[in-house]
């Protein structure tokens, strides 16, 4: 920052994070987890080659061009949750078998521990609370 001229020399300086960390803290489980899919989807996007699974195009619509309706009565956004785990899953199972280096992925990785802090990974796929 003093390179920039931002900051004068010999000045102490404090640095505030709270407009980027405070809106992170309020979203609701179902925007972080929907935020790591559509991170995912978007990078495997950018794989032209890529065989993609009969599942995407709707879950590319889900969970990349659509957002939550808030005002949506609890158990529709309790569907959604669910939904949004099992594209997750499914996500997550079908990256098995692409290159070696999409698995490694940033966006793969921050998928792959966002969905195992909001399901419990068990055939039934429950919403951990």
């Amino acid at each position: 920052m003093r390179q920039a001229g931002d900051l004068k020399a010999r000045t102490a300086q404090r640095l505030d994070s709270t407009h980027v960390i405070g809106p992170v803290s309020q979203m609701s489980r179902l925007e972080r987890v929907r935020e790591g899919l559509r991170r995912a989807l978007e990078r495997l996007e950018r794989e032209p080659a890529l065989a993609r699974p009969a599942a995407w195009p709707a879950g590319w619509e889900r969970d990349v061009e659509s957002r939550p309706d808030y005002p949506a009565p609890r158990e529709a956004l309790e569907a959604k949750m669910l939904q949004a785990g099992q594209d997750a899953r499914d996500l997550l199972g079908w990256a098995q078998t692409p290159p070696e280096a999409l698995r490694q992925t940033r966006q793969m990785e921050t998928l792959r521990r966002g969905s195992r802090e909001h399901f419990e990974l068990t055939p039934e796929l429950t919403p951990s609370m």
